[in-house]
């Protein structure tokens, strides 16, 4: 008997907690899984929300191959980028400033590594408040001056 009612309650649980809801604010909240058409196929989003914010990992398919894996901790964001044979294209950070008005802004910041189809690295771009500042390509350090001093 104590099997069977710790099995309802359960099941009871995980049916009731579903997919794409929101809070009382009417904000996502929970666990999302949308799909959406776009040209040439459909594109896959699937992670959790907090009371309307992205949370945690959150991954991108176009069709059935991964694309983009996010990792969302506070403001800061670890993205990876693959090829569709899932080796790796690209990784790196990203910051969300929100506005005193609300407005939110997304940028780079610090180095971002780019890989080509082989998976050998191509260069290290490094980045200060989206703004591209220097790269390294074939070991050697190379400058954006003017977008680093804001000129």
């Amino acid at each position: 008997m104590n099997k069977l009612f710790s099995s309802l309650i359960v099941l009871t649980l995980l049916f009731s907690c579903g997919i794409n809801k929101r809070d009382r604010a009417k904000q996502r909240h929970g666990y999302w899984n949308e799909t959406k058409p776009v040209a040439g196929g459909m594109l896959t989003s699937k992670g959790r929300y907090r009371h309307g914010e992205q949370k945690g990992k959150w991954l991108y398919s176009f069709g059935d191959t991964l694309y983009q894996k996010d990792k969302i901790r506070k403001n800061i964001i670890t993205t990876t980028y693959y090829y569709p044979d899932k080796l790796l294209m690209a990784k790196g950070q990203s910051r969300l400033d929100i506005t005193k008005d609300g407005k939110r802004h997304w940028y780079k910041f610090g180095p971002w590594h780019e890989y080509d189809s082989k998976g050998n690295l191509l260069w290290i771009k490094y980045y200060k408040e989206g703004h591209l500042y220097q790269y390294q390509e074939g070991g050697i350090m190379k400058y954006d001056v003017k977008k680093f001093y804001g000129h």
